[in-house]
């Protein structure tokens, strides 16, 4: 049976975490994130945190390499927010499911935009 720990860990993390890179990051390169989803393994050493641009744009390798650059200042201040004995690592992924909706959403609002030109142009 899974402990429900981890998963209440996890939901804390990523409040934190979203609320840490919107006030407490400056670096260029990783601009607005949002954070999908993060998992926190039983043992409470390492969280996977799941993150996709704000909006689906952007590079996204140029973001990743940002938070993995800033991991350490991100971490501390994380650790200074929980109530844990040790601060989970953090391994930062990017999120695979949202990149075909964003791809979608954009062509179909490409679409309605065609559509609208050639309405007003008849």
């Amino acid at each position: 049976m899974r402990s429900i720990r981890p998963q209440r860990l996890g939901e804390q993390i990523q409040a934190d975490l979203s609320d840490i890179l919107l006030r407490e990051l400056k670096d260029p390169r990783i601009g607005k994130v949002s954070i999908t989803h993060v998992e926190v393994t039983n043992d409470l050493r390492l969280a996977r945190v799941t993150v996709t641009p704000f909006g689906g744009q952007g590079d996204e390798q140029r973001m990743l390499r940002g938070l993995m650059a800033a991991n350490g200042y991100v971490r501390r201040l994380l650790g200074k927010r929980l109530r844990v004995r040790h601060t989970p690592e953090i391994e930062w992924r990017l999120d695979q499911h949202t990149g075909p909706a964003v791809k979608m959403t954009t062509l179909l609002t490409e679409l309605e935009r065609e559509r609208d030109v050639r309405e007003a142009e008849e």
